[in-house]
């Protein structure tokens, strides 16, 4: 019995502390790799998906205008304003994919616009009136009739009934108004959103528009050359974009969206096409916006004070995504020094500078 007992027993096979280490380690490098990877792969989709975005929305009003012959746009650019209303990217989505119906207010009762108009307002279940003065026309404001339950039936245009042009995904048309709990135009307006669904890039920012207006004259509409006196028509117009590039909190945890400059450095934030009046931000957006527009192949950005702002357009519209960080065109964005400014005058910004941005620029049509 003694002798059983006194058997010695085989030793169990551990780690030693440092073995222990060494496995954490692995695995710690094995998951950082993998996070990385993820983070990179989710990055690649989302561009990815707002690449598809635009492309399908460029599509759309490729295929409006080839029927049509013009781009589309329930009314005129110029009746928009900044869009607090009705951006220039609303005005042509309701022309792709319907749910309105417009007049002028100087067209008679008897008129069948007119009459179409009435009946489309009475028998509306979630209705949105818009009226628009015209600049050039004190004596003509411009109404619309929206039913936000009928968006995407398809488009009402020269008194017939089409069908939709454009069909995007939910998660891609969004009506803030509707997704929060007491909404305000005053709040609204900070966050860059109105009564009317936008079409969202896969981060959640809208999508801007641009649509050209003329064939002849500046890019961008600014003041006449020589001189500096009265503005010009430009072949792009700031129109209806406003609403998004002037917004102080735009989406979810966005880095304020309207440019300012901070007191103790002289640094700007924010986006440079947001134009705000005072030391020359005017200017600069328009400056940016003519890079954006202009065929980099028919400008040279170094021209004189008149030269620099005409050139040949890349298309007849441009879809503008403000990428990863919110911002379109960021000032801690694209070719930026130590202090978050560009880092030349931005007078001599062209569209060569635009790679180093994050943002995604579509042109389209002829």
């Amino acid at each position: 019995m003694n002798r059983m007992l006194r058997q010695q027993r085989t030793p169990r096979p551990a780690f030693t502390l440092v073995e222990l280490l060494v496995v954490i380690s692995i695995i710690a490098v094995l998951a950082g790799i993998l996070l990385t990877a993820l983070s990179s792969a989710t990055k690649s989709a989302t561009r990815s998906q707002t690449t598809a975005t635009l492309n399908s929305f460029s599509a759309a009003i490729n295929s409006f205008a080839q029927e049509h012959d013009r781009y589309p746009g329930v009314v005129p650019t110029h009746v928009l304003g900044d869009g607090a209303s009705l951006t220039s990217t609303q005005n042509a989505l309701l022309h792709l994919m319907g749910g309105y119906r417009s007049r002028t207010s100087d067209e008679p009762s008897t008129n069948p616009n007119s009459i179409e108009y009435d009946r489309y307002k009475d028998g509306a279940r979630d209705p949105v009136e818009i009226t628009l003065e015209d600049p050039n026309n004190s004596s003509r404001s411009w109404e619309i009739i929206v039913d936000r339950s009928r968006i995407g039936e398809g488009p009402w245009i020269d008194g017939k009934p089409y069908s939709p042009y454009f069909a995007p995904k939910k998660t891609e048309l969004v009506n803030r108004w509707l997704t929060v709990s007491s909404p305000s135009d005053s709040v609204a307006r900070q966050q860059g959103y109105n009564r009317l669904p936008d079409l969202l890039d896969a981060w959640g920012t809208p999508v801007i528009y641009l649509k050209r207006e003329r064939k002849g004259g500046p890019l961008v509409e600014g003041p006449a050359c020589p001189g500096g006196g009265e503005t010009e028509r430009g072949q792009f117009s700031t129109k209806g974009m406003g609403l998004y590039v002037e917004a102080t909190a735009m989406g979810t945890d966005r880095l304020r969206q309207k440019q300012y400059t901070f007191a103790d450095s002289g640094a700007k934030s924010g986006s440079r096409l947001a134009g705000e009046d005072g030391d020359g931000a005017l200017e600069e957006q328009r400056q940016w916006l003519t890079s954006v527009v202009v065929n980099p192949a028919f400008y040279d950005s170094s021209g004189g004070d008149c030269e620099k702002w005409y050139g040949t357009a890349s298309g007849s519209f441009i879809l503008l995504s403000a990428g990863d960080d919110g911002i379109y065109l960021s000032h801690q964005d694209g070719p930026i020094n130590e202090n978050g400014g560009y880092v030349q005058e931005w007078a001599e910004a062209g569209p060569d500078q635009l790679e180093d941005f994050d943002d995604f620029i579509i042109a389209g049509g002829g």
